[in-house]
């Protein structure tokens, strides 16, 4: 079964996720601790990673049942005239990058050319993706085509090897 990608009303991303995951079907919802800071405090909270969307993991009828009277789920993007479907490898990719999350930034704009690399050690081992810059690091480019979105990660070159 695939991953579809459920864009949502802003900032309703996690309210939408306990509705779904209420109903029995499994959601992702990647999130990252950010510091907001008030006129006279400053708090730590728990935001998304990807704002206005969410994965959800199921079959055909899952998917429907996910959207149908969930206050604040929008539509499923599609992709060439059909849902867009988010391969379990790419959801595991922002799982990875997420073990350290201030190291991970949304790239608007995903580059087509580079070589294809995974990661054999350190905390990111096993993601996979595509090089996009080389400076004192090389900044490794992980996309997912479907939903148009891409991440970067700044690794070591002793960290990784050519696919």
């Amino acid at each position: 079964m695939p991953w579809y990608c459920l864009k949502v009303k802003p900032r309703n991303e996690i309210k939408v996720n306990t509705i779904i995951q209420n109903k029995k079907i499994e959601t992702y919802l990647p999130l990252v601790t950010t510091i907001k800071y008030y006129s006279d405090r400053k708090k730590k909270i728990q935001v998304p990673l990807i704002p206005g969307y969410l994965f959800v993991y199921g079959d055909e009828e899952e998917r429907k049942l996910a959207i149908t009277m969930t206050p604040g789920a929008i539509h499923y993007l599609k992709f060439k005239g059909r849902y867009a479907e988010v391969k379990p490898e790419e959801i595991e990719n922002i799982k990875i990058m997420l073990r350290e999350p201030e190291k991970v930034k949304i790239e608007k704009d995903a580059i087509k050319k580079g070589d294809a690399v995974k990661i054999k050690s350190g905390i990111f081992s096993g993601l996979t993706g595509e090089i996009q810059e080389v400076r004192g690091n090389f900044k490794l480019l992980v996309r997912i085509e479907e939903i148009g979105i891409a991440m970067s990660v700044e690794v070591n070159p002793a960290d990784i090897e050519l696919q």
